[in-house]
């Protein structure tokens, strides 16, 4: 899970030098954060199988306003406009690199990587 979430977090930082540490991590949780609140609030759903997988009993099946590919569309929008407005980050590139940050972190979970077989197969 940590390599999925923070790996894109090296890569920017180091294509993108300026771009503060702090905002990289909270970047790259962003989408978790979110899916954390939907949780507690009901919005969306997870629910605990032990012996699920090796690593936790969370069986996480519904998940379309975070883990979704246009959820997480609309999550690097939403970042890349709180990174010009609040954080008053003027480059454009550096504002898409945070924003897409969470993105690339979606992207590592599609790949199949850090996902069970039986998501693989449903979502493919």
């Amino acid at each position: 899970m940590f390599v999925g979430h923070y790996g894109p977090r090296f890569a920017i930082k180091s294509i993108q030098r300026p771009i503060p540490l702090w905002v990289l991590f909270i970047a790259v949780q962003l989408l978790d954060v979110g899916w954390s609140v939907l949780i507690f609030l009901g919005v969306e759903k997870v629910r605990i199988v032990p012996g699920i997988t090796a690593s936790n009993p969370l069986d996480l099946y519904y998940m379309p306003f975070t883990h979704s590919l246009v959820a997480a569309l609309a999550w690097s929008v939403a970042g890349v406009i709180l990174c010009r407005l609040l954080l008053g980050i003027r480059d454009w590139s550096a504002a898409i690199w945070i924003g897409g940050s969470g993105l690339l972190t979606l992207g590592s979970r599609l790949s199949g990587a850090s996902a069970r077989p039986a998501l693989v197969r449903r979502c493919c």
